[in-house]
């Protein structure tokens, strides 16, 4: 499984919309994903330490099948403050082009932190 930076992103945009202090892997049925791209993509944020989350249910072939308790952390909204802007996004996701899901996440945070910056400073 690959990760999906979009989803990621996607899945931290959504929880900070929505406002609820706490969520399950079910409550993401609108991004519209696979259910094992779904879970893959949040271990990988609770990996990062952007969310934090409690595996449930066991494992099916060493896969976890739901997560739940599942917050924003303070480094999740650091990341978030970064990936908000959409023409800040766009462009980073040109410039490392088909690499993105290679990309370590701090770098990203950067590289789109520095596209936020270079935006605010032409106006």
């Amino acid at each position: 499984m690959e990760r999906n930076i979009d989803l990621m992103r996607n899945i931290l945009l959504y929880m900070e919309q929505c406002e609820k202090p706490s969520f399950q892997d079910s409550d993401f049925k609108s991004l519209e994903t696979d259910h094992d791209a779904l879970i893959y993509n949040l271990e990988q944020l609770i990996g990062e330490g952007y969310i934090e989350g409690k595996s449930l249910g066991g494992h099916q072939g060493g896969r976890t099948i739901r997560i739940s308790s599942i917050k924003l952390t303070p480094s999740g909204h650091s990341f978030l403050d970064a990936l908000r802007d959409d023409t800040a996004w766009h462009r980073v996701k040109e410039k490392f082009s088909g690499a993105l899901a290679t990309v370590l996440l701090a770098t990203l945070e950067a590289a789109v932190s520095g596209a936020v910056r270079g935006l605010t400073s032409k106006h």
